[in-house]
């Protein structure tokens, strides 16, 4: 696996850096929410 250049992860500055991280974070909950809602159940034991 290649890694993608520092900047390109974090971006140029801490702001950039603290956006792109709450945007990833916002789109991997939205995608295990639309997995949950497809299955129609909810188990904590998977």
């Amino acid at each position: 696996m290649m890694k993608r250049p520092i900047e390109e992860v974090y971006g140029c500055d801490a702001a950039e850096g603290f956006n792109k991280g709450k945007k990833e974070t916002v789109v991997h909950y939205r995608a295990l929410l639309h997995i949950i809602k497809a299955d129609g159940k909810f188990d904590l034991n998977c």
